[in-house]
């Protein structure tokens, strides 16, 4: 039986192109820290008071981690 293996995903702004983490799980604590970060960051670009998920993604890129 083949070992099941978790893809971890790194998360970096868009804007400024910190990376804000890397987790094998994105979910609404990590999308609130997103929407925290991107509002802190992007005030020539400022989101809505209750932006979408689109909304947040756009301003966030996500790549998976190469297993070493």
């Amino acid at each position: 039986m083949s070992e099941r293996r978790w893809q971890v995903f790194v998360v970096r702004c868009a804007i400024c192109e910190k990376t804000l983490m890397t987790t094998p799980l994105i979910g609404a604590v990590e999308i609130k820290q997103f929407e925290d970060h991107v509002r802190s960051c992007a005030r020539h670009d400022p989101l809505p008071e209750s932006p979408t998920l689109g909304e947040v993604m756009r301003r966030v890129r996500v790549g998976v981690v190469d297993p070493a």
